[in-house]
């Protein structure tokens, strides 16, 4: 995780390169230090069972899986963040936007603990296959 400003060359490798294929860029005003408790507060969540799973929020591989099945994120989800982007096809592309980024589903500072519970649609399209044409 890392501030990406406008001109930096973190910024420009992102938004015009190809080398940071499977990275996700979280559009927000707030820095990369108050971004930590934040993602730790969305690390852990529960499965429908109330079952405790770890979540892989830095993977654009696997984010990229779950906007391809038209995935949409419970509200509060996606806490602080304007917009969720990801790369496909060479391509930035903005796969979430987010209409209340002030709303908060895990308030408490918990750390690590799990507070969120993900519905299982959004559960199955997390873990599709890298490569489903594979597995037929």
């Amino acid at each position: 995780m890392l501030n990406a400003s406008i001109g930096s060359a973190a910024y420009a490798a992102w938004w015009g390169g190809t080398d940071l294929q499977h990275s996700v860029w979280l559009a927000s005003p707030r820095s990369a230090q108050q971004w930590l408790p934040i993602l730790q507060r969305r690390l852990r969540i529960f499965d429908e069972q109330q079952r405790e799973l770890w979540l892989r929020l830095a993977d654009g591989s696997v984010l990229r899986r779950a906007w391809l099945a038209g995935v949409q994120w419970p509200a509060g989800f996606w806490f602080g963040v304007e917009s969720v982007w990801l790369r496909h096809g060479n391509a930035p592309v903005c796969a979430w936007e987010n209409e209340a980024p002030e709303y908060d589903s895990a308030p408490a500072n918990k750390g690590l603990a799990a507070q969120i519970t993900l519905p299982e649609p959004v559960l199955e399209a997390l873990s599709l296959p890298a490569n489903p044409e594979k597995n037929a």
